[in-house]
């Protein structure tokens, strides 16, 4: 028997993995508040943390929030102590990883199967799957893309670390033999060829991951009363 089997897929709102910044309900930052546009009003710039940080220790020092813990300054001039959020401030941003549907793609492959018997009882079987999707990704890109599961991989913590999957065959034997009507013999052996499954980064160089399971045999025997 020779089969082929041949499909194509359009899939549309595929869930995916994103990050979102989102801000806390709970927690503050400092950043932007009551005390940081204090410092910005009397002449501090936005980006010179040193000195927003020695105004609002210097000023608000025992208010809510700013607690100073040295009445001089360090070797560099800078004033110490601790600044933290406080009511009405802007809330704490997070970074949160959610699942939603995202994009759309298709699939289309190929599914060959070929089976065999002899005329002395033994056969063989094998069979060839393709894949291929219209979806493409840029190995110089560090921003979010898209990929399908299962078809393509993308790293832990939805960092912009692509995984390829190189192709992939192993050749099994599977053996059965009566010996009579009440005893059997079987013989198994898994991947032969000591084939291994590699997956790569953005080059074929940055290894990723190398599997193998190495050649496994099984011997059987059947006895029925």
């Amino acid at each position: 028997m020779v089969s082929l089997g041949l499909y194509h897929k359009d899939l549309k709102g595929y869930a995916g993995q994103v990050t979102l910044t989102e801000a806390s309900t709970t927690a503050t930052t400092p950043l932007g508040g009551k005390y940081d546009n204090a410092a910005v009003a009397a002449g501090c710039a936005k980006t010179d943390t040193d000195c927003l940080r020695n105004y609002i220790l210097a000023n608000f020092d025992g208010q809510p929030g700013v607690t100073r813990t040295r009445t001089g300054t360090t070797g560099s001039g800078n004033l110490t102590g601790v600044i933290s959020g406080i009511a009405g401030d802007p809330g704490l941003p997070y970074n949160v990883s959610t699942i939603v549907n995202q994009n759309k793609s298709s699939l289309k492959g190929a599914e060959v199967n070929w089976q065999h018997m002899f005329d002395n009882g033994f056969g063989f079987q094998a069979n060839y799957t393709y894949v291929k999707s219209d979806l493409t990704y840029d190995n110089a890109g560090v921003g979010p893309q898209f990929a399908l599961i299962g078809l393509s991989t993308v790293a832990e913590n939805n960092r912009a670390i692509p995984g390829y999957v190189a192709p992939y065959g192993q050749v099994d034997l599977s053996i059965g033999y009566n010996v009579n009507e009440n005893l059997s013999l079987s013989l198994e052996a898994i991947n032969l060829t000591d084939a291994h499954q590699r997956q790569h980064g953005r080059t074929d160089m940055q290894v990723l991951s190398v599997t193998t399971g190495g050649p496994r045999y099984m011997l059987g025997a059947r006895y029925k009363f």
